[in-house]
């Protein structure tokens, strides 16, 4: 069970945050450039955590999810 308040709390907010602020946007250089900023500002966020290898497969798999859209 994931505590509340833990480091795999703290990233699943972080990323479904990801998440929904990139839904339903128009898609443009911009958007995407953005887009690989903040996945890369929330990877480095956890990347001596026990959620290192947790957050960037979710961010693979978010992202890839916005491109289909």
């Amino acid at each position: 069970m994931i505590e509340k308040g833990g480091i795999f709390w703290n990233a699943w907010a972080d990323l479904f945050q990801f998440h929904k602020s990139y839904s339903n946007m128009e898609q443009s250089d911009e958007f995407w450039e953005k887009a690989r900023d903040d996945a890369a500002k929330l990877e480095c966020k956890y990347k001596d955590t026990k959620a290192a290898d947790f957050v960037p497969k979710v961010l693979v798999a978010i992202l890839l999810e916005l491109e289909a859209e």
